[in-house]
C-alpha cells in the first residue's frame, strides 16, 4: 500500500495533477464536481541537499514527502523526532494529517507550508545534514 501510493503521488506530481489520494477503506464517491477555492498564496517548498540534489515538486507536501524519503524513513524513526508534541514518523497511525510512507511508518504532515518548512530545518538539524530550505 506505501509503495501504492508514493507511486500515485510521483505520477500526480509528473502529471500536475488537481487529485487527492488517500489510504484506507470504505471511501464513498461521488461525481460531483467540486468548485476549487482560490487561495490566496501559492508558496512552494525548494529544499537543496549538500550533494546538490534539489527537491522542488509542484506542491509543498509532495516536497516535504520526498524530502523525509531521500533522508530515510526508518533513519528518522529511530532519532524519534517530535514536532510540535507530536512524533514525526510512528509506527502506527496516531494523528490526522499522517500518511503512510512505509509498511508500519506513518509520516505526520504539517498542515501549512511555514509549518514544513520549520519542520524541514528541524529535521536537518537532528540528522546533522545542512539543508537549504527556501519558500518559493
Amino acid at each position: 500500500t506505501g509503495q501504492k501510493y508514493m507511486q500515485l503521488m510521483s505520477i500526480k506530481s509528473q502529471l500536475d495533477l488537481n487529485i487527492e489520494i488517500e489510504v484506507g477503506t470504505e471511501f464513498i464517491t461521488s461525481d460531483k464536481k467540486v468548485e476549487q477555492k482560490s487561495k490566496k498564496r501559492d508558496n512552494k517548498l525548494l529544499v537543496k541537499f549538500p550533494d546538490g540534489e534539489f527537491i522542488g515538486e509542484t506542491n509543498p507536501i509532495d516536497t516535504f514527502i520526498n524530502t523525509i524519503w531521500k533522508i530515510g524513513i526508518d533513519e528518522i524513526y529511530k532519532k524519534e523526532i517530535e514536532i510540535s508534541g507530536k512524533h514525526l514518523i510512528t509506527a502506527t497511525k496516531k494523528y490526522n494529517g499522517q500518511v503512510q510512507v512505509n509498511t508500519n511508518r506513518w509520516l505526520t504532515v504539517p498542515n501549512t507550508t511555514k509549518d514544513k518548512y520549520k519542520s524541514l530545518r528541524i529535521i536537518g538539524a537532528y540528522m546533522h545534514i545542512n539543508l537549504e530550505v527556501n519558500i518559493i
